[in-house]
């Protein structure tokens, strides 16, 4: 019975030992793994910090945001009864403008009407003139022209239609100030 109680306990004594092995193995595993999860964790921790801080940054710079936009809409809110005064002035004025340039428009034709009657009459003489020279033998299409037309002007392309002087030309000459004629050009 004592080689059975020795065998038992050289048994439990390798049980042990194996116990033992496995047990180192088991720590041995775990040691490592802690120092895997304390690198894993202090990088964790690091990157939690770097977003707390990069979180309160932004918070701060929308806060500034928020006070800047605030700012600008209590200015805006203090101009928009000043934009829409000028607005109503711009209207008033242009309101005035248009009067003003209807009356300045119907005064210029009050004050031009007799300067084209009388240029009118001066053209009519003229053709009168002309055909009294025989210079111009087809002066029919110019007459209807100053008759029809209201501001009683010769426009160059009844002129040009006509058959004029023997060259084909008409000379403009004008009038300066001291009555002395100068020739301006020659048309065909």
């Amino acid at each position: 019975m004592a080689l059975i109680i020795d065998f038992l306990l050289l048994a439990a004594s390798g049980a042990a030992c194996f116990y033992c092995v496995m047990l180192s193995r088991r720590l041995k595993a775990l040691t490592n793994a802690e120092d895997g999860f304390q690198t894993g964790i202090a990088a964790l921790s690091q990157s939690a910090e770097d977003m707390q801080s990069a979180l309160a940054e932004t918070k701060d710079g929308a806060n500034e945001t928020a006070a800047r936009l605030e700012a600008l809409l209590e200015e805006t809110n203090k101009r928009i009864p000043e934009l829409q005064d000028l607005i109503q002035q711009i209207s008033d004025l242009s309101a005035q403008a248009v009067d003003e340039t209807e009356i300045a428009a119907n005064n210029l034709v009050n004050i031009l009407a007799p300067h084209v009657q009388d240029a009118k009459e001066t053209a009519q003489l003229l053709l009168s003139a002309l055909e009294a020279t025989g210079a111009a033998p087809s002066t029919g299409k110019i007459q209807n022209s100053i008759d029809e037309n209201d501001p009683g002007s010769v426009s160059k392309k009844d002129i040009s239609e006509e058959d004029n002087d023997e060259d084909g030309k008409i000379e403009f000459i004008a009038v300066d100030e001291e009555q002395e004629t100068a020739t301006e050009g020659k048309a065909a």
